[in-house]
């Protein structure tokens, strides 16, 4: 962590240079070895601070999830999400293998602002050089609170002026600004954050949200969130069953999760992430993690983990089937399309069972009366299940 001209730099040297001094101009073929050699010193050796965004409710679950698999250290928790320190490595393996995490942020300044002219001037001293690559667009993220800076667009405006002036000081190409590159996951997106005029600024570690696992090939009509999903199994002690009955499975998320959590299948395993486009980044070092993560995955055969996943819609059935097929786990599943108020659930005492369950809700439902007698009715239904959980 260093202070300069009043910015604190969470991870690198603020200087183009050596000894804060600027980087002349260099010829390009003296721009490759410079660069890189700054970049193995103040990105990959050194810990970084992180922000993990989670859905509010499920931070201390994301917490103790990171701290089983030793990813970072300093964790401190906040509503909606909770920070730590460590390693590019932490945060590759923290993307890879995290079930409940939605996004991970790498903070990379923090400093006191008040007037545009400000803004520009410190967020001028950021290496943005070590951070971002030409070839990508960047866009931004902003939120504001409390602030005298308040207009967004104009947030932007000079941030992207000032890091297209530090690329142009060292002697760099610039990337270009494409708001529109966000959403399809072509942008490095900076996060960036004015609260009672402290401006944080982060860089994007994840690209799509991830809860977007890559596996699902069909959806169906107000699908949950596999993250979230997978907090409420994982608060259940869905590791501990061995059978999952999942009896309004729409397109199967549960059934999804708790199969890759039965199996230890990483979430991440096979996606794309935004990470993998900063200079820094190593191929070497993700594909190490991904084989020490796929050395604790069971296959299918090996396990006494059982799927029930059901549905009154043949078409939400079919769904589950596809993406359960697409994730490797149609062979401990069973698929039945049933209603759950009529079917037959028998559970042994010999089994460990756990029922989830994502009802119909809201405008599905019409009116508050319809919504209070459905939810009776589920009530009363899994009470009638003997062994369940």
């Amino acid at each position: 962590m260093r202070f300069h001209h009043g910015v604190r730099y969470v991870s690198a040297n603020p200087a183009c240079g050596i000894n804060g001094h600027p980087m002349p101009k260099m010829r390009p073929d003296t721009i490759p070895q410079a660069l890189h050699r700054r970049i193995r010193r103040h990105v990959q050796a050194k810990a970084h601070q992180f922000f993990a965004v989670v859905q509010p409710g499920f931070e201390h679950t994301a917490l103790r999830e990171l701290r089983d698999v030793n990813i970072g250290n300093e964790h401190a928790l906040e509503r909606g999400g909770l920070s730590f320190s460590g390693t590019l490595d932490d945060c590759y393996r923290a993307n890879i293998a995290s079930r409940t995490i939605t996004r991970i942020i790498m903070r990379i300044a923090e400093f006191h602002v008040r007037r545009f002219a400000k803004l520009r001037e410190l967020a001028g001293e950021i290496p943005w050089e070590l951070f971002l690559t030409p070839a990508r667009p960047v866009s931004f993220a902003i939120a504001v609170h409390a602030s005298r800076l308040y207009h967004t667009e104009r947030i932007a405006q000079e941030c992207y002026r000032a890091i297209r002036a530090r690329f142009t000081l060292c002697g760099l190409e610039h990337p270009a600004w494409d708001s529109a590159a966000q959403s399809d996951d072509l942008a490095q997106t900076i996060f960036i954050r004015i609260v009672d005029d402290r401006c944080t600024v982060s860089l994007d570690s994840t690209g799509a949200p991830l809860y977007k696992r890559g596996y699902k090939t069909l959806t169906t009509d107000a699908p949950l969130r596999e993250t979230t999903a997978a907090a409420l199994l994982i608060e259940a002690e869905c590791a501990q069953a061995t059978l999952l009955i999942d009896p309004m499975c729409g397109s199967g998320t549960f059934s999804l999760e708790a199969g890759m959590i039965a199996l230890g299948i990483p979430p991440g395993l096979g996606r794309h992430f935004a990470f993998e486009h900063w200079p820094a980044y190593s191929d070497p070092a993700r594909r190490f993690i991904e084989k020490e993560l796929q050395k604790h995955i069971i296959a299918p055969r090996d396990t006494a983990f059982r799927l029930i996943t059901s549905d009154i819609d043949h078409r939400a059935l079919s769904a589950a089937r596809a993406n359960l097929s697409s994730a490797g786990l149609a062979e401990i599943a069973s698929f039945r399309c049933e209603d759950f108020f009529s079917s037959d659930i028998a559970v042994s005492k010999e089994t460990t069972a756990l029922i989830a369950l994502n009802p119909p809700y809201g405008k599905r439902l019409g009116d508050p009366a319809q919504t209070l007698e459905m939810y009776k009715r589920i009530g009363n239904t899994l009470r009638s299940v003997p062994h369940v959980r």
